[in-house]
């Protein structure tokens, strides 16, 4: 379904050589708490003071809106996958979307568009013109330009209202709750919002001694 993963890092060659101790989004220890520490092929690098558990990243990656679990790495955002205990880095050359003219990695389902256009095409957001004010739906992600929900995004749009130009939008209210968590703007602070749900599991977990579950925290 997704572009051909490719470096594949097993679990077992993780090192141990790094400062940070602790998950960046559970907080449990390595070692004290005996949880094992993800290597990610994307950004890893000898004494990053951002570590984070493979427990962790298995319900980011679980959570994912994609069909093949593809999810961004919290670290450095670019596509990762987590396949049986091994962190795979996925890669594809990117293409010109014929949708929003920008260069970018093609859909599975549609050669010609990006991923972005066709996640947009099937379930179009409605946004407000920031210069006639009427509302239109966008078959683009268009939030990911927008630094928190109140403002207009950087990016622009093709206004068919009023405006005939290029203008910028901002997602309407009612629509919010229809962003994918794992895709809105770090600004928004709904991905810290999932961090502190997967802690409580990973507490939930702990307190009663069982093992890691993959079960909804929404």
């Amino acid at each position: 379904k997704y572009p051909l993963p490719g470096i594949v890092l097993p679990v077992s060659s993780v090192g141990t050589d790094s400062m940070t101790t602790t998950c960046a989004i559970c907080y449990l220890d390595f070692k004290e708490d005996n949880v094992s520490r993800a290597h990610l092929p994307c950004c890893e690098r000898v004494g990053s003071t951002v570590q984070f558990c493979i427990p962790c990243l298995v319900i980011l990656s679980e959570r994912s809106t994609s069909l093949d679990n593809i999810t961004e790495c919290p670290r450095c955002k670019k596509y990762i996958q987590v396949r049986n205990g091994d962190i795979i880095n996925v890669d594809q050359a990117p293409i010109e979307c014929a949708m929003c003219k920008q260069k970018r990695i093609a859909s599975d389902s549609n050669a010609s568009v990006c991923s972005a256009c066709f996640s947009g095409m099937n379930s179009p957001l409605r946004y407000e013109c920031s210069q006639c004010h009427r509302v239109q739906r966008i078959p683009h992600p268009m939030y990911r330009y927008q630094e928190s929900t109140t403002v207009f995004s950087t990016a622009s749009w093709a206004c068919h209202q009023r405006c005939g130009d290029y203008t910028k939008w901002r997602i309407v209210t009612q629509d919010i709750c229809n962003v994918p968590i794992e895709d809105a703007p770090e600004g928004w602070g709904l991905r810290e919002q999932e961090f502190e749900a997967i802690r409580q599991i990973r507490r939930g977990e702990r307190q009663v001694g069982g093992s890691f579950s993959s079960c909804s925290i929404m």
